[in-house]
């Protein structure tokens, strides 16, 4: 997200990237869901799962507020401070997996 967000010249452009990132994430929830983890990392992989849909359905809900903002960089710090639920969840997961001996590329993250 950061990459073309920064690029962002415009709020128009920003909510377009950060609409297409939130339907990657909400792509990568659906997909880690379906994965059948070993039993001792099934918990951390439906953590995983519902942290990537968690940020996608905070994201998206923050996007109509970007219309009060004229400058990208200002709307973009909004949503940065904005998404709580979903990266702690990811954050949880990832450190969950990895303590069990999985790598972050293992585990989607």
């Amino acid at each position: 997200m950061q990459k073309e967000a920064e690029k962002a010249k415009t709020v128009s452009q920003l909510r377009g990237a950060l609409l297409a990132y939130a339907n990657e994430q909400e792509h990568l929830g659906t997909e880690v869901g379906l994965i059948l983890p070993p039993k001792n990392a099934a918990k951390a992989n439906n953590l995983l799962a519902r942290g990537f849909r968690d940020q996608a359905i905070e994201l998206k809900a923050l996007l109509p507020r970007l219309s009060r903002f004229k400058n990208p960089h200002l709307a973009l710090v909004m949503i940065e401070h904005n998404q709580p639920k979903g990266g702690k969840e990811l954050d949880r997961a990832v450190k969950e997996l990895s303590n069990l001996g999985l790598s972050q590329s293992n585990a989607g993250g």
